[in-house]
């Protein structure tokens, strides 16, 4: 970060500038703030999709257990561990929604990633000591390596909600 005065550069946990003097506005380095009526419902909306694509997989297989020809071993096993990723993915999206709350740290993006394959393209930034997040487009795109954010996630999925940019306002009074 930089002094507004000096333009100094000057570390994120120092609150006075070492060149000018300059009183800078203590940064917030961790809060929790309760989601939004819109954050709420995105979870939701993760939640019911793959809970229905669960519950029909359970449905097949009650009716396979019943059926004439028997499945394999290896389809069993194949469809336990499908079950097993879906049903910690869905827990976790279940946990945020339950907790309330999102939580607003900075930290520092170090790398931004991006995979893509059949079911579309997934983006990812890794922050210095929150590790790596799920971004969306538009974070994607305006987001910079190197930068400090404050950002704004659930912490269980990984999801960011809210990425910005860090600028000390004016002096304190």
């Amino acid at each position: 970060m930089h002094c507004p005065r000096c333009q100094q550069n000057v570390a994120l946990n120092v609150n006075r500038c070492p060149n000018c003097q300059q009183a800078l506005k203590p940064l917030l380095l961790n809060q929790q703030i309760p989601l939004s009526s819109q954050q709420r419902q995105s979870l939701i909306n993760k939640i019911l999709l793959p809970s229905a694509g669960l519950l029909f997989v359970a449905i097949v297989l009650a009716s396979l257990r019943f059926a004439i020809n028997p499945v394999s071993s290896w389809a069993w096993l194949g469809v336990t561990v499908m079950i097993a990723a879906t049903s910690i993915y869905l827990l976790n999206l279940v946990r945020d929604l339950l907790s309330g709350f999102v939580t607003v740290q900075i930290d520092q993006l170090e790398l931004l990633r991006e995979y893509s394959n059949r079911s579309g393209t997934r983006f990812y930034g890794d922050f210095g000591v929150l590790g790596k997040l799920q971004l969306s487009k538009e974070h994607f795109d305006l987001a910079i390596e190197g930068n400090y954010y404050s950002v704004t996630y659930s912490p269980k999925s990984k999801t960011v909600w809210g990425l910005a940019p860090l600028s000390r306002s004016r002096e304190l009074a």
